[in-house]
């Protein structure tokens, strides 16, 4: 015990403190670590963006430009669109089977909104404070099939001229037909036969019927043996004396206009046809009679100047300018909000359908 109470009473008596160099040395080191602590909080209240920063302004358009991706990609048609605004059509949203109609539309004054509407409600700004927006179309040009503008009716060629007349009676050898060529106005595509008129009448009992052909030229300016369209005369609409009978053509199309035709008269049942007039000194530039005495099967160039009595009535048609159909394939969208040149963005928003637009 005595022990124990001569050391405590040791301890009381001689207390240890900080030394003076202690005591410097903890307020320098106190001193190093506030220092760095009040730059550490300057760089961090710089590095924090400010409401109207550069970076929270870049952070809003770019929120913005988002949401404008997300509706412009799936865009199905366009409805209009200026520098400045755009609304166009998205497929159904709300279940109703109706397409939606979205809208983006900027003033064009800095400091303006941004807004967006759907189906005509009330727009509501997706950007506070713009100071751009900008739109630009990319489209994809396709040219489209040519397309033809054709005339009227009108009379193509008539060779119902020149003196004396004959018959010629269709039977199962004999066949005849004459060749036209058109006079037609520059830049003509094609041609078609709509209608002939011939003077025929009946041969003998009206039983028979002839077949009536439109042909092209062959070498020898003679019939080709394809036929392009063809209609049956029956003997029975025919009378016993010559007259007019109009045969009518839906297939004769498409006749180049540096070639003729043939309009060729064959035998089709009983023993004669019919019999067709025709003109035994005639002589037209621009048409040219052939006879077969085989039912076709070979032809001649007859060589006396004459002509069936006829009369072609058809049109002709010209190419119209190229036409072009034109498709959205992305939208260019510039956006900006705030004055800083560096906060602008650019994008371009691929349009996956591809909505058919205006051009060009």
């Amino acid at each position: 015990m005595k022990c124990f109470a001569f050391h405590a009473e040791r301890i009381k008596k001689n207390p240890r403190g900080f030394t003076l160099t202690e005591v410097i040395m903890a307020v320098t080191i106190l001193s190093l670590i506030w220092l760095g602590m009040q730059s550490a909080m300057l760089i961090a209240a710089r590095a924090t963006p400010g409401r109207n920063g550069i970076n929270n302004s870049t952070l809003r358009a770019g929120m913005a430009m988002d949401q404008i991706n997300a509706d412009l990609s799936y865009a199905i048609s366009l409805n209009s669109s200026t520098a400045n605004l755009i609304d166009f059509n998205v497929p159904d949203r709300n279940g109703d089977g109706l397409a939606e109609t979205i809208r983006y539309s900027w003033s064009g004054v800095a400091g303006d909104p941004l807004l967006r509407s759907i189906n005509g409600g009330t727009a509501t700004a997706v950007l506070s404070s713009a100071s751009n927006f900008q739109i630009t179309l990319d489209k994809r040009a396709t040219k489209l099939p040519a397309s033809f503008t054709e005339s009227a009716e009108q009379l193509l060629l008539s060779t119902d001229g020149g003196f004396g007349v004959s018959d010629y009676y269709i039977d199962n050898n004999s066949a005849v037909g004459e060749m036209i060529i058109p006079s037609l106005p520059a830049n003509i595509s094609y041609w078609r036969i709509t209608r002939v008129k011939v003077r025929a009448r009946t041969a003998g009992a009206a039983n028979g019927e002839m077949s009536v052909q439109v042909r092209g030229v062959a070498a020898g300016s003679l019939p080709q043996n394809g036929i392009i369209d063809y209609a049956k005369l029956l003997e029975s609409n025919l009378f016993g004396f010559y007259s007019w009978v109009t045969i009518s053509f839906t297939n004769a199309t498409n006749l180049s206009p540096g070639s003729g035709a043939y309009i060729t008269f064959l035998w089709g049942s009983d023993a004669q046809a019919g019999a067709i007039q025709y003109r035994y000194d005639a002589s037209f530039a621009n048409a040219l009679c052939a006879y077969s005495n085989d039912d076709g099967n070979s032809w001649h160039v007859d060589p006396a100047n004459f002509a069936i009595l006829m009369y072609v009535y058809g049109t002709y048609a010209t190419q119209n300018a190229d036409a072009y159909q034109y498709n959205l394939t992305d939208v260019r969208c510039t956006l900006k909000s705030g004055t800083d040149p560096n906060s602008q963005l650019s994008t371009t928003i691929l349009v996956a359908n591809e909505p058919l637009v205006s051009g060009p």
